[in-house]
């Protein structure tokens, strides 16, 4: 039984993860986009949108375009340190452009 609530939460965290990522669209990146730059998205569904800060310097949170996710344009010399914040370690932000998924 504990091995089938696994597998449905694994499945089910895929799908999440692969639906917040399609909500970085081209769109969104075209305004300022480039290899200088690393795109990430909250995992699920957010109240409200919200800051990171990253060694002092404030990474703001904007809206995808249905106001469901959070997502933040990152510095990519900040990318690394933005990837040890507690949000992004415990699973609420994930990486846009992550393919691996």
């Amino acid at each position: 039984m504990a091995d089938r609530e696994i597998k449905r939460n694994d499945i089910s965290s895929k799908a999440s993860v692969k639906q917040a990522q399609n909500r970085v669209t081209p769109e969104l990146k075209s305004n300022k986009a480039g290899p200088e730059w690393a795109w990430y998205v909250s995992s699920k569904e957010e109240v409200a949108c919200f800051d990171v800060k990253i060694s002092g310097e404030a990474c703001k949170g904007v809206w995808d375009g249905k106001r469901e996710h959070v997502t933040w344009r990152v510095p990519s010399n900040l990318s690394a340190k933005f990837e040890l914040h507690h949000h992004f370690v415990m699973g609420k932000i994930i990486k846009a452009d992550d393919n691996g998924a």
